[in-house]
């Protein structure tokens, strides 16, 4: 299983595979979805992923999931803001497909902000109307089952050209 390669020779061989670089090494252009899409399909389950922080800019991707258990990235948000203007960029991407199915967020997002004392999450959930789920933290799971998504002859994970961040995430 190539995905899976690093973490076997980590194992078997004692060799230091850090969890850094290159990790989706199975991402190529044929994953990037062109000509854009505008919106998502209307039969997608939308999920959000979200990697907030209190200092750094927020991260939040929008996922659709077809009937054939195809990913699509096919919009993000990555910039430095509040919370409330956060819910609201959301909010407004989504337009009448809020609320998400789902939305998972990093659970490094779970550190308290010193003016309020909640979290990111508790402030979009309490405030803002949000229903988040913690990320599992398994991170060789989560990077596994993402190559597996983009192994094949016929992928399983397309990001849309729009999502630039995304795509350099993967491709760096």
């Amino acid at each position: 299983d190539p995905a899976m390669q690093d973490s076997l020779d980590a194992v078997l061989y004692g060799q230091f595979v850090p969890k850094s670089g290159l990790v989706y090494k199975a991402f190529e252009d044929k994953h990037i979805i062109t000509p854009p899409l505008s919106k998502p399909d209307k039969d997608w389950l939308v999920v959000l992923g979200l990697d907030l922080h209190n200092r750094n800019p927020h991260g939040v991707v929008f996922m659709g999931l077809n009937k054939d258990d195809v990913w699509t990235v096919y919009d993000e948000i990555y910039e430095h803001c509040t919370i409330p203007e956060l819910a609201t960029k959301i909010k407004s991407k989504m337009g009448d497909r809020w609320p998400p199915a789902l939305s998972i967020a990093d659970t490094s997002s779970n550190e308290p902000q010193s003016t309020s004392g909640l979290t990111e999450v508790q402030m979009l959930t309490n405030n803002y109307g949000f229903y988040i789920l913690p990320a599992h933290k398994d991170v060789d799971a989560g990077i596994s089952r993402v190559m597996h998504l983009l192994l094949g002859d016929k992928p399983s994970l397309y990001v849309n050209e729009i999502c630039r961040n995304t795509i350099r995430e993967f491709k760096h």
